[in-house]
């Protein structure tokens, strides 16, 4: 009788040790709760700040107002070791927003004192750097060249060292004379920052209009971006 009272003692307090512990361990849904903390998982404040950082930066969608379109170029060379003769072409550009917004990206092409000429370019903001950042490729030979940009006043000026051959030139592209339709890109070279010459300008025209249900990667029908409150000539766009 004795052996069966502590038996039943030793039984009551198992059940009851059983019965704590299991109170103590964590439920499935408790387990999947902690697992994905420790994961990382942002949390509300994380998840609403995200979509303000993956935004372009405001001067990505200045540049984008600026330059974004399909355009018609009538360029212009000066006498130059380059051209000694001067000379004349035309050609086109389309520009367009690349992913995200972050880059523009232009592909040229133009027919003059060069023959056939293609080009194609990307620019991004660089926020370390404060400046805007180009990397531009041609049919001219292989290698490219890396500019780098920045506002001033109205114009938008990039600077460019290129090898050629064993000399250094010095380049700087000026874009400006910004109106609804239209903009100039000039460009000046030498042999050093205190010795740049005209070497060509180009004058952009926006094409009157695209093909019928024609839209390229965020532009509207006549090239202009589109989801920015585009709205009234560039140029006043351009201040804001």
């Amino acid at each position: 009788m004795k052996l069966l009272v502590t038996v039943s003692a030793v039984a009551l307090l198992a059940c009851t040790m059983a019965v704590a512990a299991d109170a103590k361990k964590p439920s499935a849904q408790d387990a999947t709760k902690t697992a994905t903390k420790q994961e990382g998982t942002p949390d509300k404040k994380s998840q609403a700040a995200a979509p303000e950082s993956s935004k372009p930066s405001p001067e990505m969608v200045k540049l984008a107002r600026a330059i974004s379109g399909r355009w018609q170029v009538e360029e212009k060379y000066e006498v130059s070791k380059f051209t000694p003769q001067g000379g004349e072409g035309k050609g086109s550009d389309v520009i367009h927003r690349g992913p995200g917004g972050f880059s523009m990206i232009a592909n040229y092409s133009s027919t003059g004192p060069f023959g056939e000429y293609h080009s194609a370019g990307i620019t991004t903001w660089s926020p370390n750097d404060n400046a805007y950042q180009q990397y531009s490729v041609d049919s001219g030979g292989a290698g490219g060249v890396m500019w780098t940009g920045k506002w001033d006043a109205d114009s938008l000026v990039f600077t460019a060292t290129e090898k050629v051959g064993e000399q250094t030139m010095h380049w700087r592209a000026t874009y400006s004379g910004f109106s609804n339709d239209a903009f100039t890109l000039a460009y000046d070279m030498g042999s050093s920052d205190n010795d740049l010459k005209r070497f060509m300008t180009l004058r952009f025209t926006r094409m009157a209009r695209q093909s019928a249900g024609e839209h390229r990667h965020g532009m509207g029908m006549h090239g202009r971006p589109i989801s920015d409150g585009w709205s009234g000539p560039r140029a006043d766009m351009l201040l804001r």
